[in-house]
């Protein structure tokens, strides 16, 4: 996500690879996402646990990128594909047309990302 981002604005249109490997080329122990609620860290429910390598392929046009809404669209759309492997639909605390979704964020960081939203003069509609 932070290449997409870096690059947005700057270049045309982007093929983006999202996935998990392994640097040194054995296979994988299985990955399962994982819901960090600080200072606990649990299965996210009702996922599945992968022993492959998830990757996904997605085509970008970056130039078009401006602002920060656009940006957290761009990061949803990596993340979902990446989040897709494991049975999760999308990301909860960003929404698809980059606004933050309080709801998504655990109760100790809902009320900083939503400051945050607002900081940044990104709006619902």
């Amino acid at each position: 996500m932070r290449w997409v981002i870096s690059n947005a604005g700057q270049v045309d249109n982007a093929t983006v690879v999202v996935g998990i490997s392994s640097q040194t080329g054995e296979t994988h122990q299985p990955v399962e996402p994982m819901l960090l609620c600080s200072p606990v860290m649990s299965k996210l429910p009702n996922t599945r646990q992968l022993t492959d390598e998830p990757r996904s392929v997605l085509q970008m046009d970056l130039r078009a990128v401006q602002g920060i809404q656009e940006r957290l669209a761009l990061d949803h759309r990596v993340a979902a594909a990446l989040l897709q492997w494991f049975g999760v639909a999308q990301p909860v605390q960003i929404t698809a047309d980059g606004l933050i979704n309080p709801e998504g964020w655990h109760a100790a960081n809902k009320s900083a990302a939503t400051q945050w939203q607002a900081s940044v003069q990104i709006s619902r509609p």
